[in-house]
């Protein structure tokens, strides 16, 4: 299964997109304020 697909089926690319993120931020503990790495 691709990162674009799940059980459901197909996902907008920006859904993929915002899920990284969103686990970026809860891997690094990133705090409002925080900087993203580059």
């Amino acid at each position: 299964m691709t990162d674009t697909q799940r059980e459901g089926g197909y996902r907008p690319g920006y859904e993929v997109a915002a899920e990284q993120v969103l686990e970026l931020i809860a891997r690094l503990g990133l705090r409002p304020g925080d900087r993203m790495p580059t």
